[in-house]
């Protein structure tokens, strides 16, 4: 999505990147209150295989550990908006 739009903020990315989510989905990214778009994309797909996993009756344990540790925005030392 934000390489089909311009100069769009942040949250309007955010946003319109979460409301096109199925609601499983989009429950589960907006509690962790990602302040970036990407944060939003990476936090949806470790869900979405997540759940894919659950379906088809496959372990999720290793390949969401695997996941987290990928993430870019992770590795540069960027977190994600959680309140404690």
């Amino acid at each position: 999505m934000a390489s089909r739009v311009h100069d769009w903020p942040e949250n309007a990315l955010m946003g319109a990147f979460i409301g096109g989510l199925k609601p499983e989905l989009a429950s589960e990214v907006s509690v962790y209150k990602p302040k970036m778009y990407i944060e939003a994309v990476d936090i949806a797909r470790l869900h979405n295989d997540h759940l894919e996993a659950v379906k088809e009756g496959r372990s999720t344990t290793e390949s969401a550990d695997s996941s987290w540790k990928k993430q870019p925005w992770m590795e540069a030392g960027l977190t994600l908006g959680m309140t404690n």
